[in-house]
């Protein structure tokens, strides 16, 4: 049985119900960079930054402007 349910955002419904098979839930992306023994970075996307961004997640171009700031 395919699973039903997965993470979400506070005051996002756990539950979806969808007419095809390849649909999900929205996506948060998040990453995260470490040297050595600490962190040095991290981020989070929403769907509503990416939207506003034009961007489809945490792709190479994203990451290395990151690093570059």
């Amino acid at each position: 049985m395919v699973p039903r349910r997965t993470l979400v955002a506070p005051g996002q419904q756990p539950l979806i119900l969808v007419q095809e098979p390849s649909a999900y839930a929205k996506r948060f992306d998040f990453i995260g960079a470490v040297n050595g023994s600490q962190p040095i970075a991290c981020g989070t996307f929403t769907p509503e930054d990416r939207v506003s961004l034009r961007v489809k997640g945490f792709r190479q171009k994203v990451i290395n402007q990151s690093i570059n700031n």
